[in-house]
């Protein structure tokens, strides 16, 4: 919904490059920080970082989809659909 849908793609891989990038160097960076800080140095870097998080989702609003009220689904009913379609699994 934030991305048009001729950049889907791209910003698909920028993502997936990304993951890849801070799979690769968070434990580096982790055994740097406990190196560099104490303990609870090196926990707080974790605090700031959920805050860098939280903070822009307080202050800018994310559209919603909306949706026709025939067109609701509950979380069970969604289950059950996953369900079904993965029924051909035990299929013998």
């Amino acid at each position: 919904m934030l991305v048009p849908k001729e950049w889907l793609q791209r910003v698909a891989g920028m993502n997936q490059t990304l993951q890849g990038i801070m799979t690769i160097a968070a434990a580096p960076l982790g055994a740097l920080a406990l190196s560099v800080f104490p303990l609870q140095g090196a926990l707080m870097i974790d605090v700031a970082t959920a805050l860098l998080g939280i903070v822009p989702l307080l202050i800018f609003a994310i559209p919603q989809v909306r949706t026709p009220s025939s067109q609701t689904n509950s979380v069970l009913d969604d289950f059950k659909l996953g369900l079904r379609g993965a029924a051909w699994l035990w299929r013998d």
